[in-house]
């Protein structure tokens, strides 16, 4: 039910549709579409005189985790079940809702906007 849920996202997207494969694993759903659509809509996005050319994304290697003091080794990992952590605090993370995903949102455009003001008064300065 889970993956029918979250593939359905995908399914009724129909800009979505020509950037992945409808049998894959969900994650890997979601990887084709960042990879083929999202990444290359950031950079375009970043190129553009707007946002004076700001990193709107970054891409964090796996394996550079592994200096992190709640990494575990691979052994270790065997024993974790689907969404469990060894991590306190995501435990305590409240569930979320739609509520709080516009409220999450709004402050993310509030950031970005304010970042390409900052981005285009240093611009004003050159």
């Amino acid at each position: 039910a889970g993956r029918t849920r979250e593939l359905r996202k995908y399914l009724n997207r129909p800009d979505l549709r020509p950037h992945f494969d409808e049998r894959d694993m969900i994650c890997k759903v979601k990887q084709d579409v960042w990879r083929w659509l999202q990444a290359p809509e950031l950079q375009r996005r970043a190129a553009a005189r707007e946002f004076g050319a700001l990193n709107l994304s970054a891409t964090v290697d796996f394996d550079s985790f592994r200096s992190h003091p709640l990494w575990m080794r691979g052994e270790q990992r065997a024993s974790l079940g689907v969404k469990s952590t060894n991590c306190e605090l995501l435990r305590s993370t409240p569930g979320r809702t739609r509520w709080s995903t516009q409220q999450w949102m709004a402050a993310g455009d509030a950031a970005l906007a304010a970042a390409a003001t900052v981005a285009l008064a240093g611009l004003a300065f050159r």
